[in-house]
C-alpha cells in the first residue's frame, strides 16, 4: 500500500510540473507572438515610408520618340516635371551613346522650333513635346 501512495503521488508531481512548464511556455509564445507582431507593425509602417517617397521620386522614363538624327527623347516623372532625356546614338566613330537634359519651358520651346512638324518621325515626336511643355506654361 505505501508504494501506491508514493507512486500516485510521484505521478502527480510530474503532472504539476508539466502544467507550469506548459503555463511557461504558453507565456513564452505569446512574447514571442507579441515581438513578431511589433515587428511586422514595424515593417508595415517602414513600408509605407517608402512607398511614399518612391511615389514623390521620378523614376519612370516615357518614350517620347525620335528625331530624324536618330536622338530618342524619354521625358522624366511625371506630366508636370518638364525634364526630357535625349539620348544620342551611338556615333560612326565607335563613340558610346551620350545622354543630355532638357528642363525648363525655354529649352522646350527652342525643341518645338526645331522639329519638322510633318515629319515622319519629328511630327509626332513634336506633338508629345507639345503636350509636356503644356502644363509647365500654365
Amino acid at each position: 500500500l505505501g508504494k501506491m501512495i508514493g507512486s500516485a503521488s510521484s505521478r502527480g508531481r510530474p503532472r504539476a510540473a508539466a502544467a507550469k512548464e506548459g503555463k511557461e511556455s504558453e507565456a513564452e509564445m505569446r512574447a514571442t507572438i507579441a515581438e513578431h507582431e511589433a515587428a511586422v507593425a514595424k515593417y508595415r509602417r517602414l513600408k509605407l515610408d517608402t512607398d511614399e517617397i518612391l511615389d514623390n521620386v521620378a523614376l519612370r522614363a516615357d518614350l517620347l520618340g525620335t528625331d530624324r538624327h536618330g536622338r530618342t527623347y524619354r521625358q522624366l516623372g511625371g506630366r508636370s516635371s518638364g525634364s526630357l532625356l535625349v539620348q544620342s546614338p551611338v556615333s560612326l566613330a565607335g563613340s558610346a551613346a551620350s545622354w543630355e537634359a532638357l528642363s525648363g519651358p525655354r529649352a522646350l520651346a527652342q525643341l518645338v522650333c526645331a522639329l519638322h512638324p510633318d515629319g515622319v518621325r519629328e511630327g509626332p515626336l513634336r506633338q508629345s513635346v507639345l503636350r509636356v511643355a503644356r502644363p509647365l506654361e500654365e
